[in-house]
C-alpha cells in the first residue's frame, strides 16, 4: 500500500510526475532490504572448508 498511498490521482499527474513518485517510494524500499541482505549474509563470518565439500558455510 506504501507506493499505491503515494501515486493517486495518476491521470492528474505527468510522467515524470508518476515517475519521480514511484521512485521516491521504491527508493526507501530498496534500502530497507538491501540493509536485511548485508546483515543476513554479508556481516557473518564464512567458512569454507573440504568438511562442506566447496559449500560455504556460515558461522
Amino acid at each position: 500500500g506504501r507506493i499505491v498511498n503515494i501515486i493517486t490521482k495518476v491521470y492528474k499527474k505527468k510522467l515524470r510526475d508518476v515517475t519521480k513518485s514511484v521512485m521516491e517510494a521504491v527508493i526507501p524500499i530498496k534500502r530497507h532490504y538491501r540493509k536485511l541482505f548485508k546483515q543476513e549474509f554479508l556481516l557473518r563470518p564464512v567458512v569454507e572448508s573440504m568438511e562442506t565439500n566447496g559449500f560455504i558455510r556460515t558461522l
